[in-house]
Order: structure tokens, then C-alpha cells, then sequence
């Protein structure tokens, strides 16, 4: 399958697809595998499908652990308008958790669906290596050059970030975060003290040195520890920036724990995310960065699509998503 699939630069789905007999295939598709079957001697064997009214399946896949994805409430939100945007679409999206190689379903390996929607991250490139072949797009910045992107605008939210606390008046500025096990959010820390680094302006880390929390009781821990050595700095920020929303309700938790006063005439906090459900419950409700999940997902499931009926085009796609400053209680 693999000789045919590469003679007929089409992925190895696409030819599982034509051999299974499903409609969604392009004509040019299926006569090119047929030409380069034939020309290979290659002969499938026909599969049953599991659906019998032709409708394309697209495989939700979350790399790594879901522990403390499921702890950040976005994670299933955004599965569930993947899902309402496929359906738009009559297409039926099929949910996974991939650890490893072992772990990856048997309706991926027979190649009985037809892209893949890719959030989370992994080191382990057999399991990316078994996932090559299919269409797919990526939520999130990863390690390998192998399928399209959407992305949040990181650089951008550094910049939102400094410039709303600038605006604000403030100059002793700090970063807060212990969630390690996203390299997006790691690298939404990065890119404001790279913007205010260029402002001259000087920003206060505190920032987890340890482990990857591995489930949300470290995690809460984790950013206890950080609360505590802001409460032990001698140059106190006046406003920190907390890259996701869920994180910042654990700040508010910390810092009301230890009379640290939030708010005008306390410590500013801005996060990111803009997470209703999190942040309709914090007073003062803080100001946030709305990384536009709606624009993200509907560009995704369209890319997607086009990418499963184009498989001969070979370069991969970057789309980058313009942040938006969300005002709290300020």
C-alpha cells in the first residue's frame, strides 16, 4: 500500500478508501491509485465499511496524557465544536487518546478514516511516523514539519499582553505559570518577556523550575510554590501576566489565601484563553486574551477537508489566528 500510495502521491487513507469503495474520494484520486495498483501488481482485498452511507470519518487524536488536559475545561470544549463543525459538514468524527504506538486504534491503522484533527503533543516519533500518511492538521505549534497548522497568535498575545499592562500604567511586571506540558503556553511566557525585553521593560519570572505537573493536584501545588515566591520577592510586580485562564483562578485562590489583594490597588492579573466559565466566577473578573477558538476550529475542519480532496498538493499550510484583548472588572 505504501509503493501504491506514493505513486499515486496520495496518502496511504486515500488508497485504503479506494479500495474500500468510498464515494468522498476524487475521481483523479481514484484513477491515479488504480493506474499505480495495477502498474504494481498491488491487489486489496475489500473491506467491509463500517458506515454504509458513504459519510467521511475524521479521527480526533489527543497526544500524550489527558489528565491535565481534561483538567483545563477548553480541552473538551474544543473537541465538542470540532465535532458540531464536522457534522456541518456529514462528517463523523471519531475521538482518541494516542499514548503510544500500542495505543493507536485499529480504525486508524486500516486506514478507515480519512484525516486527522491532532491536539496535544508527544516525543514519540513511532507514533508519529504510524500517523504520517493521513491528511492532517495540527491544533497546536509541534515538532515535526508533517501536516498543516492552526495556531493561536503567541507572538501577538506577548505583545497584547505587555502593551495592556503599559496602557495600565504599570512598570514592575512578572510572569506566572507551572503548566509546563504545553509548549503554546510555555511559549506565551516567552514572547511577552521577549516583547517587553524590546520595550526595556524588565519582567519578574516566576516560572516552575521543577517536573511537568503529571495531574492537577501538582499542578495546583506547583502554582501555590510560585504564589509564594511572588509573596517573597523583594521588587513586587504590580501586575502578572498568567497564561491560561484556568491557571489564574488557582492564582486568585493563592493570593486571597495569603492577603495578597487583587485588583485596583493590588496586583493586575491578565490571563488567556478567555474562559467563561472560569473567569465568571473571579471578582474582580479579570481582563483576557480571547485566542479566537471559533475562527481556530472552522478553519481547521475546512483545511482539513480541502487537504483529504488535494492530496497532491505538497506543501504544508500555516494559518495563524489574530488574538483579541477581552476587558474584566478593571
Amino acid at each position: 500500500m505504501v509503493k501504491v500510495a506514493k505513486m499515486a502521491k496520495v496518502s496511504q487513507a486515500t488508497v485504503s478508501r479506494v479500495f474500500n469503495g468510498n464515494p468522498t474520494v476524487s475521481r483523479e484520486s481514484v484513477e491515479n491509485v488504480k493506474r499505480a495498483a495495477a502498474l504494481l501488481g498491488y491487489k486489496a482485498k475489500r473491506k467491509p465499511r463500517t458506515s454504509t452511507s458513504g459519510v467521511l470519518k475524521v479521527a480526533a487524536i489527543s497526544l500524550g496524557s489527558e489528565e491535565m488536559a481534561a483538567f483545563f475545561g477548553g480541552h473538551s470544549i474544543c473537541i465538542e465544536k470540532i465535532e458540531r463543525e464536522l457534522a456541518k459538514n456529514n462528517v463523523e468524527l471519531l475521538r482518541f487518546n494516542v499514548t503510544d504506538v500500542a495505543s493507536i486504534p485499529a480504525v486508524i491503522l486500516s486506514g478507515e478514516v480519512s484525516g486527522l484533527i491532532l491536539t496535544g503533543y508527544t516525543l514519540d516519533f513511532e507514533v508519529l511516523e504510524k500517523l504520517e500518511s493521513f491528511p492532517k492538521v495540527w491544533l497546536n505549534s509541534h515538532t515535526t514539519k508533517d501536516g498543516d497548522v492552526i495556531l493561536p497568535g503567541n507572538v501577538e498575545i506577548g505583545k497584547l499582553a505587555l502593551d495592556y499592562f503599559l496602557k495600565r500604567g504599570h512598570s514592575k511586571l512578572g510572569v506566572l505559570n507551572a503548566y509546563l506540558a504545553n509548549p503554546a503556553v510555555v511559549s506565551r511566557c516567552e514572547y511577552f518577556k521577549h516583547a517587553a525585553s524590546l520595550a526595556g521593560v524588565k519582567v519578574t519570572d516566576f516560572i516552575y523550575k521543577g517536573l511537568k505537573s503529571q495531574n492537577w493536584q501538582e499542578f495546583e501545588q506547583n502554582v501555590e510554590v510560585l504564589v509564594k515566591e511572588f509573596i517573597k520577592s523583594d521588587n513586587r510586580p504590580t501586575a502578572v501576566f498568567v497564561p491560561v485562564d484556568t491557571e489564574v483562578a488557582l492564582v486568585y485562590r493563592f493570593f486571597t489565601k495569603y492577603g495578597i489583594k487583587i485588583g485596583k490597588g493590588g496586583v493586575e492579573i491578565l490571563g488567556c484563553d478567555n474562559d467563561t466559565a472560569t473567569r465568571v466566577a473571579l471578582y474582580p473578573r479579570p481582563s483576557t486574551i480571547d485566542i479566537g477558538t471559533e475562527i481556530l476550529i472552522r478553519q481547521a475542519v475546512q483545511l482539513l477537508l480541502w487537504r483529504i480532496e488535494s492530496p497532491n498538493v505538497d506543501r504544508n499550510i500555516s494559518i495563524v489566528v489574530e488574538p483579541k484583548l477581552i476587558l474584566g472588572e478593571v
